[in-house]
C-alpha cells in the first residue's frame, strides 16, 4: 500500500513538474513579424549581431534586429522612438541552466501579433484576449493607462504615458532557491 502511495505521489510530482515546461504558453501566432516568441528556448542562439542592452544582473536584454540605441547629450545611450526589445533568463525558475525569451517590449507600430500593434485601441486589445480566455485588466491615473491580459503565467500588456505607447509580453519565473541579484 505504501508503495502505490508512493508511486501517486510521484506520479503527480511529475505531473506538476512537467506542466512548468510549456502548458499554457501561447503559441507564436502566424500574422507576428518578431524575431522571438516569449519562453522560446535561445540557449544556443548566437546574438552577438544584435546590440546588448548592458545593466542586467541575472538577465541579459537585446534590441531586436535593425534597432539601434541613440545617444543623448551626455553620452549615455537611450531607447530609439521604435523598437524591440527581448529580454533573456533562465525559466521556468531562475535556477535552470536554460536560456528563455522572459519579456519583450514592443514600440514599434510595424510590429504585429494577434492583429494587432501598440497603436490598437485599449478596447481592441481586450477583445482579442477576452476571446483567448484572458483574465484582463485595467489601471489608470492621470495621463497613464494600461490595460493587461493573463493567463497561466503570461501576461500581455498595453499602455499608455503621456502619449507614448507600449505594448509587453512577459512570463513569469518563480525563485524556488531564492535566488538574490
Amino acid at each position: 500500500m505504501k508503495f502505490i502511495a508512493l508511486i501517486l505521489i510521484l506520479a503527480i510530482f511529475l505531473a506538476c513538474l512537467t506542466s512548468c515546461f510549456g502548458m499554457g504558453i501561447p503559441k507564436k501566432p502566424k500574422d507576428t513579424n518578431l524575431e522571438f516568441w516569449i519562453t522560446q528556448d535561445v540557449s544556443e542562439t548566437d546574438f552577438s549581431g544584435y546590440c546588448e542592452i548592458l545593466g542586467w544582473i541575472g538577465a541579459r536584454q537585446y534590441y531586436g534586429s535593425g534597432y539601434q540605441p541613440e545617444v543623448d547629450e551626455n553620452g549615455n545611450q537611450t531607447d530609439p522612438e521604435y523598437y524591440v526589445k527581448y529580454k533573456v533568463t533562465a525559466w521556468p525558475d531562475y535556477a535552470c541552466q536554460n536560456k528563455h525569451i522572459t519579456s519583450i517590449e514592443i514600440t514599434d507600430p510595424k510590429v504585429t501579433l494577434y492583429g494587432l500593434t501598440v497603436d490598437s485601441s485599449f478596447d481592441e486589445f481586450e477583445q482579442v484576449f477576452s476571446e483567448m480566455g484572458y483574465e484582463i485588466s485595467r489601471k489608470s491615473s492621470g495621463n497613464y493607462e494600461r490595460i493587461e491580459a493573463s493567463k497561466k503565467r503570461i501576461t500581455f500588456s498595453l499602455e499608455s504615458n503621456e502619449g507614448k505607447r507600449e505594448f509587453t509580453i512577459n512570463a513569469e519565473i518563480t525563485n524556488v532557491q531564492g535566488i538574490e541579484f
